[in-house]
């Protein structure tokens, strides 16, 4: 299986609160023989707070991961199916680039967070993220 990581899965496994790191770890060994695919737009939105903060550590942990990670650039034919999902859904930029890139290199599904693959029927496989239920505990 191919499996194109969203932006915010990484951000959360490698720099988000204890808690939220743990549990997206854990989701992620369910696809440890998975070959998984990002996008240079990962490495870029990934490095963005460990850059802006200075954290060497961080920089290294998120350039560590990528080795393990098929990196896929990103040609004019990912752009222009982008541009076609972007006009004819309702992702943001940023998410219509990773979607295209996923459907352009053969990916069989994308793992993310985002709710807004939830809103229409995306050309591959959409999986989310599982909730922690000890993060939002139902009242």
């Amino acid at each position: 299986m191919r499996l194109y990581l969203d932006s915010c899965v990484l951000i959360y496994a490698l720099d988000g609160a204890e808690q939220l790191r743990r549990h997206t770890l854990q989701q992620l060994e369910d696809y440890a023989n998975a070959d998984w695919v990002i996008s240079d737009l990962v490495r870029m939105e990934c490095l963005v707070g460990p850059l802006r903060a200075g954290d060497q550590i961080g920089q290294l942990a998120f350039r560590s991961f990528f080795a393990d990670c098929t990196v896929v650039p990103l040609h004019p034919e990912v752009m222009e199916r982008a541009a076609v999902l972007r006009a004819s859904t309702r992702l943001q930029t940023a998410d219509a680039i990773h979607l295209a890139a996923a459907v352009h290199w053969g990916c069989d599904a994308l793992l993310t967070n985002d709710r807004a693959f939830q809103l229409f029927q995306a050309p591959i496989e959409v999986l989310r993220l599982e909730p922690d239920q000890s993060l939002n505990p139902q009242t």
